[in-house]
């Protein structure tokens, strides 16, 4: 019976611990202005990549298929940085420091001819 309650108890408190943690978020906001679909213009734009709630550390890679623009570590919960982007449509992936596992991903497109 004390096997039985003692299982149950850890069992309950694990998953009240686990169903309570908020995923994490990420977006993207452009510094330079929107063109009139949305994407972020000019030839380079400044693109702000917030998030939260993320792991102590994190890796982000920002790639647009081919190049990496930008391969690091930062610092959790919280992610604000800006990166510069030329023309493409871009990647923003964040893993788990050991880059096992993707946490949260988002695109965004820099486009200098669309007024």
């Amino acid at each position: 019976m004390k096997l039985t309650w003692l299982f149950a108890t850890v069992f309950g408190l694990a998953v009240t611990l686990s169903a309570g943690k908020p995923q994490p978020t990420l977006s993207t906001s452009c510094l330079d202005g929107q063109n009139s679909l949305g994407d972020c213009k000019g030839t380079t734009s400044n693109v702000l990549v917030t998030g939260s709630n993320f792991p102590k550390h994190v890796l982000v890679i920002v790639t647009d298929g081919t190049v990496e623009a930008d391969n690091s570590v930062y610092g959790g919960p919280n992610l604000d940085f800006t990166e510069s982007l030329y023309d493409g449509t871009w990647t923003i992936n964040v893993y788990s420091m050991n880059g096992n596992k993707l946490l949260a991903t988002t695109t965004v497109t820099v486009d200098n001819l669309t007024p």
